[in-house]
């Protein structure tokens, strides 16, 4: 049976995108987790993932069509299938895809009544391979007000922590699911309108419906029940007969959470080849060096959760590798570079047989002359390993930009002499979380060039300019899978205290695998004088029009007034959009940022 290829809903205000480039033909083959197509969204462009294995057999859309979205716009399936694309009738713009039934035990409304002026709150689709997510917390309660793009609700797929933002205006009149719960992608889990407005619920309804409108080639007399792809394999997997389980989607759809409730797969952590487990999971996993595969979840429907990884942990064979990977300590891997040990020598003495610091020093007393370990986080010489979603993301993303924005670049170097003396007397007493980092005195000063010369805070969409209202400054972040961008929202408008505050927080979180502001930012800055480095060019984050490289500080012998003399100097260079930004305009952003970090800044 062919798999319907849907638009996913990146969030809760787009209604349509546009169809940038279809990476499959019709009749190429295509394997689960291939890229299809991608999408544009007036934040970013975006990939479409398969759910499933065959071959392309329609594409319903071409490139620059504009497609609501939740839309069917192609199918996968067998080579030579016939699909009736007949009842594909393309919604309205306006219109999103019917709200899937809830697997939890909070049942969602099968129809509603609305009031024109009720506005239903859903589950984005974050990407194809995506079926539900898991509820983290209601960020407003049942009476709270409401504006249009506050953040109503947190979820979590099992990449990351995203935030649900309001389509709407008003009162939260209805939570229709709890914390915990796991809710198909594209439901409706609240609604927002005026105060005092009452939604009424229809009766859901009982039958299940036949299999979807798609025909095969050579008709048959069986009629499949309709299931989603990954429900089909949890299926295969665990033995269970799809037509003994009344599916819980759309339309008697059956998901996954369906097939799971047979007993074969109550304890089941892998789903069609996805491992099952919280962000705080994999996290200890990371640290603990525990590997997933071998831990038995005892979360809602078989998740690994923290405490089944430290217990697991408390369990594992003495030895300082496990699995290949080394077991050490930051602070022992640190010590080792210092020091020219080769952990691998080494035999730990901390728990598990962990190599602490301890060892390090003990071994290189020991042994004078030590060979250079690799630094940490390195891979492996003479291995291979796949690309991960994220650095295939960041390696797509980086090359379009690359190759469809002309980059031009322009560099200036800036006395940092009171900026420095300024940023002593603001963290004076100060405690480390508190203190303003030479990152913060960069952000500020772009805020402050940004009010300046709005032109460079601005975004190029093909075919027009969006000079943004709100100045939300991203931070280049280095995490271990790849580069992210955590965006400081309306960070013109924060004092020093809660910028330093807020820079900490969006990159501790990010590093922790939640992304703030995603899609919002307007400008980027990517700072890596703190790895020594003096100068550099960056690769723009589209659709932005700019983005910062900041080089270290550096005390440089320089010539004032024919006296020569030695002032701490940091180099940057804007790397700017040449459609968007002129040569005389960078130049003199650039002297605006100057300016405040010379003369200005208090």
């Amino acid at each position: 049976m062919a798999i319907e290829l849907k638009v996913p809903i990146p969030d809760q205000t787009t209604e349509e995108v546009r169809i940038v480039e279809w990476k499959k033909n019709v009749g190429d083959a295509v394997k689960h987790g291939d890229i299809i197509l991608e999408i544009e969204t007036d934040k970013a462009v975006m990939e479409v993932e398969s759910t499933g294995e065959g071959t392309l057999i329609k594409q319903l859309v071409i490139v620059d069509d504009m497609v609501p979205v939740g839309q069917v716009i192609g199918f996968i399936g067998e080579a030579g299938e016939v699909v009736d694309t007949a009842a594909q009738a393309p919604p309205s713009a306006k219109s999103a895809p019917a709200p899937t039934a809830s697997v939890s035990p909070i049942a969602a409304p099968a129809a509603v009544q609305l009031d024109e002026n009720v506005t239903e709150v859903k589950v984005p689709i974050p990407d194809q391979t995506t079926e539900e997510v898991r509820i983290v917390g209601w960020k407003k309660a049942v009476g709270d007000a409401v504006n249009h793009g506050d953040v109503i609700l947190e979820i979590e797929t099992d990449k990351a922590v995203m935030e649900v933002e309001s389509a709407g205006e008003g009162i939260l009149l209805q939570q229709l699911v709890a914390v915990d719960d796991m809710i198909p992608v594209g439901q409706v889990i609240g609604f927002i309108g005026p105060e005092g407005t009452a939604v009424q619920a229809a009766p859901a309804a009982q039958a299940k419906p036949a299999a979807p409108p798609v025909t095969q080639a050579a008709p048959s007399d069986v009629t499949e029940a309709p299931a989603s792809p990954l429900a089909r394999k949890i299926a295969a997997k665990t033995g269970v007969n799809l037509d003994s389980i009344q599916g819980s989607g759309a339309h008697g759809k059956i998901m996954r959470k369906d097939v799971e409730a047979g007993p074969a797969s109550a304890s089941l952590s892998v789903y069609g080849g996805r491992l099952f487990a919280s962000p705080n999971a994999k996290r200890l996993a990371k640290d603990m060096d525990v590997d997933l595969m071998d831990v038995i979840g005892t979360g809602p429907n078989g998740r690994i959760i923290g405490t089944d990884v430290e217990s697991y942990g408390a369990q594992m064979p003495a030895s300082s590798v496990h699995g290949g990977r080394l077991f050490a300590s930051p602070n022992a891997k640190r010590l080792a570079g210092e020091l020219a040990v080769d952990l691998l020598a080494i035999t730990g003495t901390g728990p598990n047989n962990r190599i602490i610091g301890a060892d390090v020093i003990a071994y290189a007393e020991a042994n004078p002359v030590g060979a250079v370990a690799a630094a940490p986080g390195q891979p492996v010489p003479g291995t291979e390993v796949e690309l991960t979603k994220m650095r295939r993301a960041i390696g797509i993303n980086l090359q379009n930009s690359f190759r469809d924005t002309p980059h031009f670049n322009v560099t200036m170097s800036f006395d940092m002499t009171k900026a420095m003396k300024v940023r002593s007397q603001l963290n004076k007493g100060k405690e480390k979380p508190e203190k303003v980092s030479v990152n913060d005195l960069v952000v500020r000063a772009c805020t402050v060039a940004l009010k300046k010369y709005p032109a460079v805070n601005s975004k190029f969409l093909q075919d027009r300019i969006r000079y943004e209202a709100d100045i939300n400054v991203g931070v280049a972040t280095a995490v271990e899978a790849g580069l992210i961008v955590p965006v400081v929202l309306n960070a013109d408008t924060l004092g020093w205290k809660e910028l330093a505050a807020a820079t900490k927080n969006v990159v501790g979180q990010a590093r922790g695998g939640k992304l703030i502001g995603l899609g919002k930012g307007t400008f980027t800055v990517s700072n890596l004088g703190m790895f020594g480095v003096d100068n550099f060019t960056a690769i723009i984050n589209p659709p932005e029009a700019a983005i910062l490289a900041v080089g270290g500080l550096k005390e440089t012998v320089v010539a004032i007034n024919g006296m020569i003399s030695v002032k701490p100097m940091m180099t940057v260079t804007l790397c700017s959009d040449h459609r968007v930004v002129d040569g005389a305009l960078a130049a003199q952003f650039l002297g605006a940022i100057k300016l405040y970090l010379e003369e200005e800044i208090s």
